[in-house]
């Protein structure tokens, strides 16, 4: 017959010997957190990058890679040791989007691996990712999106369903001593505070260490940058601007944008894009047009900067920038098709200034 344990009546070795989840915190040892990017992207822990498509979220951490392989600087300053990054992508191509962005940004592709099988986040005890991991050696590895990589029965919006695979990616990153990046979609509809905003259970933000969301300007879609919305180790950081043009990536420094300002999506509208696409043909018939121009005109006009956007995404106007500048222009051969304002495709076929990459 078993008795209950009185745990009054043993020593503290007797019950370590019994009960060994225990732990004293004197015997805990104290440990300084290591950083690949600080006080953004801590060693060892998982961050989450948020954003909704075409705002830059893997254009801007691959030019963390890059910055990475070659023991680059990244903003503020920090230099980096040089080390390699494993990359889980199933939605750019590796040849003509990856690559091609890789080395407009010059980094050292011999550091830089894409898992190119396709893998269900699950069971990593004994996968062909730990396998990947152990023979790829990263400092960083990036998980882009997370829904891409989930059984088809994994739910992400339920805690239950993703809170073991977060377990055991953290895990991973501890053992092995990388920094853990997951991008994520924004979720449709308002959740409020933009730490809510993304896609599936709040696990997601629980479980990250550092959460970074990725947007631009509602009212000027080429002014972006990386925001800390959730910061556990260190308090948070200054956003830091950025800039792609014609697939070029550019830090820009600290960055005036906020999380409530990104948050604030354009809002839709019933306006119809008629006549916002006969007023940019008439802005630009003449030639480039610096784009702060073109928007205050547009709004003097009343046009919506979202029916803007819309008219600049059918008649395939380029943004450029030209010695710091932004302009846009009209294509050499207009296009009548009507393609949404955030699309996917290669990256030749991309407005990068304006839309940048998933």
């Amino acid at each position: 017959m078993t008795t209950e344990l009185d745990i009054g009546e043993l020593t503290w070795d007797q019950l370590g010997a019994n009960h060994r989840s225990l732990v004293k915190m004197s015997d805990v040892t104290e440990e300084t957190v290591d950083w690949l990017w600080y006080p953004y992207i801590p060693f060892k822990k998982l961050t989450v990058v948020d954003g909704d498509p075409g705002m830059g979220k893997s254009t801007a951490l691959l030019a963390i890679a890059a910055e990475l392989s070659r023991g680059g600087q990244l903003p503020e300053g920090q230099v980096l040791q040089p080390g390699n990054t494993l990359i889980l992508c199933n939605e750019d191509g590796a040849g003509d989007t990856i690559k091609p962005r890789l080395s407009k940004m010059g980094a050292d592709q011999a550091r830089i691996y894409l898992f190119k099988n396709h893998l269900n986040l699950d069971g990593l005890e004994n996968s062909e990712l730990r396998e990947s991991i152990s023979k790829s050696t990263p400092s960083l590895l990036i998980i882009d999106p997370i829904q891409a990589f989930l059984a088809a029965g994994v739910d992400m919006n339920r805690a239950n369903h993703v809170r073991s695979i977060l377990s055991a990616l953290a895990k991973l990153a501890m053992e092995f001593g990388f920094a853990l990046i997951i991008i994520r979609h924004l979720a449709k509809g308002d959740r409020g505070k933009a730490l809510y905003q993304g896609m599936g259970s709040i696990d997601f933000v629980g479980a990250a260490r550092s959460v970074l969301l990725v947007g631009a300007d509602p009212e000027n879609q080429e002014k972006r940058a990386v925001i800390p919305i959730k910061m556990n180790l260190e308090k948070k950081g200054d956003p830091q601007g950025f800039t792609i043009s014609d697939g070029s990536f550019e830090w820009t420094g600290k960055s005036d944008l906020t999380e409530e300002k990104v948050s604030r999506r354009m809002a839709p509208t019933s306006q119809p894009i008629g006549d916002a696409e006969n007023f940019l043909k008439e802005i630009l018939e003449g030639g480039p047009v610096k784009s702060d121009e073109v928007y205050n005109s547009a709004s003097a006009e009343g046009l919506t900067s979202r029916t803007l956007q819309r008219a600049k995404s059918a008649l395939g106007v380029k943004s450029k920038k030209t010695k710091n500048e932004w302009y846009w222009e009209l294509p050499k051969e207009p296009t009548n098709s009507r393609s949404p304002l955030f699309c996917r495709g290669n990256v030749g076929d991309l407005d990068l200034g304006e839309r940048g990459g998933i």
